[in-house]
């Protein structure tokens, strides 16, 4: 909430006429402490989904969850932006609502199903390399040589991290999890031409309240299971629907917009270390020694995929200059 406070603020006379020096550094001190706050939230979410899934079916807790989230989201734009939003771009909104929110979680609740809480946010953690490939599929966009390599590492570290549970039993719940992913690069890919055109707020609030609605028709095919409800799980699920879905795509935006590329996707690469610490204590989870591996390849392999274009060059000229040699 204290984001919202910041933002608000900000258009008061008392704040235009202070030392705007002391503003920027409070703001960048905040969003570093919002970042690390949505990472750590974002990381804990897939072990709240694990617990919740106990009494909700997946589209059934998708569905709730995102009801809140909704309301939430349209009582925060109603105080912070009144943007309208063109007759046209509402068959947009209405599509990638449905791949952000009713296709991505559809997969990622099945998938956390069917595997651990661990294994899934290691196959999210993919979704930058992703989201690079479908870029240049769609828009052409030009894929360094390093992000090549980091593509092809990560596809090994995939390889370590599935390793036996495929052979075990678990390939259902990894299609789901690599479901999810390709869900969210639709979205990705639908959105784009809407980032030039409308704020974040605007944007997610629609998507939201579309994506949601989605779930609808499918309701009448799931459970949920009352008996098991408790209050451990109400908990869970008002985490996940008010500080996983409302303030964390927020947060991190801000957080975005006040730090460089580099630093906001470094702390969002933690993510599954913050999953792998909260399932250990809580749920009892353990990852195997080649999974730690494939993790730890990911996340590189991730970092480097996402380096600011800058340095993207520079390194593709050091490795240029190697092959001539």
């Amino acid at each position: 909430m204290f984001i919202l406070i910041i933002e608000i603020v900000q258009d008061y006379d008392i704040i235009k006429h202070a030392d705007r020096g002391k503003i920027m550094k409070t703001k960048k001190a905040l969003a570093y402490i919002t970042l690390i706050s949505v990472v750590v939230a974002w990381g804990i979410s897939f072990v709240s989904i694990k617990v919740v899934l106990d009494a909700f079916s997946p589209v059934a807790m998708a569905f709730v969850r995102f009801f809140i989230a909704t309301v939430t989201l349209i009582i925060i734009k109603q105080f912070t932006n009144k943007e309208k939003v063109n007759k046209e771009d509402y068959g947009r909104l209405a599509v990638s609502g449905i791949f952000a929110i009713t296709l991505y979680f559809f997969f990622e609740n099945n998938g956390i199903l069917r595997v651990s809480a661990n294994s899934a946010s290691i196959i999210v953690a993919t979704l930058p390399v992703a989201a690079i490939i479908a870029d240049k599929i769609f828009y052409k966009t030009k894929i360094s040589r390093l992000s090549v390599i980091s593509i092809i590492v990560s596809i090994f570290g995939i390889y370590l991290v599935i390793g036996k549970d495929v052979v075990g039993g678990s390939l259902s719940g990894y299609l789901y999890m690599f479901g999810s992913v390709i869900a969210w690069c639709g979205y990705l890919i639908i959105t784009k031409p809407l980032f030039k055109k409308y704020s974040n707020i605007t944007i997610t609030t629609y998507q939201s309240i579309f994506g949601t609605l989605a779930f609808i028709p499918l309701l009448p095919f799931e459970t949920i299971n009352f008996q098991m409800i408790n209050g451990n799980i109400i908990l869970n699920l008002l985490f996940l629907a008010l500080i996983c879905s409302s303030f964390g795509n927020f947060g991190y935006n801000f957080a975005f917009k006040e730090l460089d590329v580099g630093i906001s996707t470094l702390f969002l690469n933690l993510c599954p270390v913050v999953t792998f610490i909260f399932s250990f204590f809580i749920l009892g989870e353990t990852l195997r020694f080649s999974q730690i591996i494939g993790s730890i390849i990911i996340i590189a392999a991730v970092y480097i995929a996402t380096k600011p274009p800058k340095v993207q060059s520079e390194l593709d000229d050091n490795i240029k200059k190697a092959d001539l040699n």
